[in-house]
């Protein structure tokens, strides 16, 4: 969905695609933004808001996700 939404935005294809053979993280890297998705557990897991504080930040949360 998220690479669908940011072809639409211009953005074809991630210039790099990386993710964790568990599946809990997955990152996206489109050069001037780069995307990180994590499950919960793996976010608490890695802080990265602690890394990035400085940076504003804009949480999107999938309203289907919460309906699984």
């Amino acid at each position: 969905h998220v690479m669908d939404a940011m072809r639409e935005k211009g953005y074809h294809r991630p210039r790099r695609r990386e993710s964790d053979p568990e599946g809990t993280w997955l990152l996206l890297d489109y050069v001037d933004v780069v995307l990180h998705i994590f499950t919960p557990e793996a976010r608490s897991f890695y802080r990265l808001e602690s890394l990035w504080g400085q940076v504003p930040q804009v949480n999107i949360e999938d309203p289907a996700a919460e309906s699984v």
